[in-house]
């Protein structure tokens, strides 16, 4: 885990940013206080150490590749299970739960890239931001450690929406769907081409930390798998 330590930042997008969302816009956030976030996204091994069931499509991509087909409510229930493992209060309260953590797709056939998973809770309660035990980010927490100090749409440069070049910039930080080819047996036809060739290509998830980091000691906040916050627009 990388600390963070508490401070001001501009969030969203400066207003001719290429690729710019309206709902981006910039703003000053201050956080208050230290905050520790996982340096790699979480691990199948990671997962199957809490969680038996490994729902992902991409098994033979290895235990060291990130967990993915996740819904939120399954996230906070292996949070919940890692923080009772180290004798840390358990950060949710989950009631009227249904279905198994970690079961994934609720009928075969699902869209392999993305499962609402079986498991779900009709009641969340969040202890909050002081509970000692294990959390997820917020988005304004998640987007301060992507920043990591930086003001451009990476933390590696400014994208220009040109291919070639943010290429130039991406492949170093980030696995996406012009670099990240896969050999192996679960792998999927990528979703763009990446260059000229027609030809199809395999792709899927890699190994967690193979990337350039962000400054502040994060890998793979952009690229490989999305990740899952606590709040949305908070």
């Amino acid at each position: 885990y990388v600390a963070l330590k508490p401070g001001t930042y501009t969030r969203g997008s400066r207003l001719k940013e290429p690729g710019r969302f309206r709902n981006e816009r910039a703003h000053i956030v201050a956080l208050s206080r230290h905050v520790l976030l996982k340096s790699t996204e979480v691990t199948q091994r990671e997962w199957t150490q809490l969680i038996p069931h490994n729902p992902s499509h991409f098994t033979a991509c290895g235990l060291e590749c990130p967990v993915e087909r996740v819904n939120w409510y399954e996230v906070l229930e292996w949070l919940n299970r890692l923080s009772i493992i180290e004798g840390l209060d358990a950060c949710y309260t989950l009631e009227k739960c249904a279905g198994t953590p970690g079961a994934g797709c609720r009928t075969p056939g699902d869209n392999v890239y993305a499962c609402q998973g079986g498991f779900q809770c009709e009641v969340v309660q969040f202890k909050g931001l002081d509970c000692p035990g294990y959390r997820l980010p917020t988005e304004a927490e998640w987007e301060y450690a992507a920043r990591a100090g930086t003001t451009g749409s990476t933390y590696a440069g400014q994208l220009l929406l040109k291919a070639a070049k943010d290429y130039e910039i991406l492949n170093g930080i980030a696995w996406h769907g012009a670099n990240s080819d896969a050999a192996y047996a679960s792998s999927l036809e990528c979703p763009i081409t990446g260059g000229p060739s027609t030809a199809k290509r395999l792709c899927g998830p890699h190994p967690v930390g193979q990337k350039t980091p962000t400054e502040w000691g994060h890998f793979d906040l952009l690229g490989n798998v999305m990740e899952w916050i606590w709040d949305g627009f908070d």
